[in-house]
């Protein structure tokens, strides 16, 4: 289901997918796609609920309605996605009547070539990117894909920033900064995430990768050589343009 990555360098040179899932199967997930007519590129970063076997269902649901949204029924605008996403997940489910709580966090990134633009679209999760030395975030939604709904109708945001060269944009799920480590086997927290991000930043993207791992593998090691259990899967998908 994951794509490889011969898939996605097909159209984004300078791109890393960190991904560590906490068990074999994951309930995290990336995808990837372009639409060669509008010069558009699709980058998502997927959080479903729960994780193993019960988040990998939620992940195979989620990517099948992603590539049928964007390329076949060619929805190519990013809180247009959201919206039938949400409206897909909720249907398949009968969430209408079975009040589930199933659903996904989501960060929705489009690549317009064609308009010089990014446009972010997120359901809880943001969209981060760094360009000319400072570091920004683009929030999402309040409100998740799936799950309980007590408004009429949901519509997500759609954000949209201009698209300059050398900018680096990174969207990922909560489970490194809300991984426990440490002397105090506190959570990462988001913060720090984020320095994180803007400290490695300048290096390329297969070693910002490195560091990622890296940083990831030292906060979990105690003092005693073990390491502390990962509690959720992780995903951190950065790329360059």
């Amino acid at each position: 289901m994951l794509p490889k990555p011969s898939t996605y360098l097909r159209f984004l040179k300078d791109v890393f997918v960190y991904f560590r899932p906490r068990e074999v199967v994951s309930g995290d997930f990336y995808w990837f796609s372009r639409d060669e007519e509008q010069n558009k590129v699709f980058v998502a970063a997927v959080d479903c609920t729960g994780h193993g076997v019960p988040g990998a269902f939620m992940s195979l649901i989620g990517n099948t309605y992603l590539n049928q949204i964007v390329n076949s029924d060619h929805i190519t605008e990013a809180d247009l996605i959201l919206n039938k996403l949400h409206e897909s997940i909720r249907s398949s489910l009968n969430q209408a009547k079975n009040q589930s709580r199933d659903g996904m966090d989501i960060a929705l990134c489009i690549i317009d070539y064609n308009n010089k633009v990014i446009e972010f679209a997120g359901a809880r999760n943001p969209m981060i990117y760094i360009k000319e030395d400072e570091l920004f975030q683009l929030k999402g939604d309040n409100m998740d894909i799936g799950g309980v709904q007590r408004e009429k109708e949901r519509k997500f945001t759609k954000q949209i920033i201009p698209l300059e060269e050398g900018m680096q944009i990174y969207l990922f799920s909560d489970g490194f900064q809300d991984q426990f480590g440490g002397p105090e086997k506190n959570k990462y927290m988001r913060k720090n995430f984020k320095d994180l991000l803007f400290k490695i930043h300048k290096s390329n993207m297969m070693i910002q990768m490195q560091l990622l791992t890296e940083a990831f593998e030292s906060w979990i090691k105690q003092d005693d050589g073990s390491q502390l259990d990962q509690i959720d899967d992780v995903l951190v998908i950065g790329l360059k343009v």
